[in-house]
């Protein structure tokens, strides 16, 4: 299974957060959930959740979840960490996933 996760300046005061998880193969349930982070300074320590969104797929091979355009805080940071799992019968696989830090201004 592989996971992503993105982030998306729609304009200064409005993001577009996304992320999938794709399993090999048909899993019993594939999960998927994004965290919008939010730091002053981008430097590590300073980050916090602000929100977060959640996909789940069932007799499936690919989970998605998005935030839709969300409204920020202009001059701070943002960047969406993921994480994804796929799950067949009594094995479960995870995986984390993180994308740059943007400004917004």
């Amino acid at each position: 299974k592989s996971g992503t996760s993105s982030l998306t300046k729609k304009d200064s005061t409005h993001a577009l957060c996304s992320g999938n998880t794709t399993a090999h193969s048909k899993c019993d349930r594939v999960y998927v959930r994004i965290y919008l982070d939010q730091s002053a300074t981008a430097k590590s320590g300073t980050w916090g959740t602000v929100d977060y969104w959640t996909g789940t797929a069932a007799n499936a091979s690919v989970a998605t979840a998005s935030s839709g355009s969300y409204k920020v805080t202009k001059n701070q940071y943002y960047r969406v960490t993921g994480a994804h799992s796929a799950t067949k019968g009594t094995t479960t696989e995870s995986t984390n996933s993180i994308t740059s830090a943007l400004l917004f201004n």
